[in-house]
Parts: C-alpha cells; sequence; structure tokens
C-alpha cells in the first residue's frame, strides 16, 4: 500500500511538471453589484459580477441571470488563464414588486415601485378684498394652494406678489 501512494504522488508531481501540462480552466464569480438597487417601474438597473479564471487554460463559461429563480439572459465568454472578465447585465420590471436576482450564485435584490405622481396644484377659495376698487386704494388677495401630488414642487403659476404691485391698477 506505501509504495502505491509513492508512485501516485510521484507520477503527480512529473505530470504537474511536464511541459505541455496544464490545470484546466476554472472559473470564480465575484462582485456581484447592483445599480441603483431601488427603480420605478419600466426603469432601468445594472447587474454585474466579476468573472475569473483561477485556472492554468483558456476556457469558456456561461453567465446565467436569474430573475426570480427564472432563467433572463446568458452570456458565453472565453477568459484567460488568470484574467476577469465583467459580465454586465440590464434589467427592467413592468410591475412594482421584489425581485430576486442571482449570477451563477451571488445573489441581490431589486426593489420596484410604482412612479410616484409629480407636484400637482390645485388652488381653492379665491378671496379679493375689497372686490371692488378705487385708484390709489388697494385689495387684499388670497388663495389656498395645496400640493396634491407626492412628489415638493413649486406651482410656478402664482409669482410673489407685493403689496405695491397690486396698488394702482
Amino acid at each position: 500500500m506505501r509504495k502505491l501512494v509513492v508512485v501516485w504522488v510521484v507520477l503527480s508531481l512529473l505530470t504537474a511538471a511536464a511541459p505541455g501540462c496544464t490545470r484546466p480552466a476554472m472559473f470564480s464569480i465575484s462582485n456581484l453589484t447592483l445599480t441603483p438597487q431601488e427603480v420605478e417601474t419600466d426603469q432601468r438597473a445594472a447587474v454585474s459580477v466579476d468573472v475569473t479564471n483561477t485556472g492554468g487554460a483558456e476556457g469558456s463559461y456561461t453567465v446565467i441571470l436569474k430573475l426570480d429563480g427564472t432563467e433572463a439572459e446568458e452570456q458565453q465568454v472565453a477568459i484567460g488563464p488568470g484574467d476577469t472578465w465583467q459580465a454586465t447585465f440590464s434589467v427592467t420590471r413592468e410591475k412594482a414588486g421584489s425581485c430576486a436576482i442571482d449570477v451563477n450564485g451571488p445573489a441581490a435584490t431589486l426593489v420596484v415601485k410604482e412612479p410616484s405622481k409629480p407636484a400637482d396644484f390645485q388652488l381653492a377659495n379665491l378671496v379679493i378684498s375689497p372686490d371692488e376698487m378705487i385708484t390709489g386704494n388697494s385689495s387684499q388677495v388670497s388663495v389656498d394652494v395645496t400640493n396634491i401630488g407626492e412628489e415638493t414642487g413649486n406651482s410656478g403659476c402664482l409669482p410673489e406678489v407685493r403689496h405695491q404691485d397690486v396698488q394702482n391698477r
């Protein structure tokens, strides 16, 4: 038994050192990046991973993007020994919710939201006092402005009016 182990070790060392004998291609996946991690429906997110050939020979590798467990896209790449290649995918979703992203093992979650409503202004309760003016006098004007949208904004239609601007018009 002992002679068999010694012979196997010697043959292994000779094979590894023999010219033309190299380790086969082996691949590792790292650095999964999801940018941005949160989008609105129909907006694009970029998914990328680094594929490194850790073996001793050039080889071919298939990078598979899965969305919620279903294969969505794949890329076939040839990488030399010791080289790294970055696989990049583009993801868009039509419906709000979470989307599980997997690229040959490394995983992330994309959060998809409904688009927010832009600022939208509603005017009410216009009051002009007094409602009739005599030249040289002034009136007080007021209106309630309510933002019924979901984002902060400026109506743009109501310039700042100073008391002197209203007089004598």
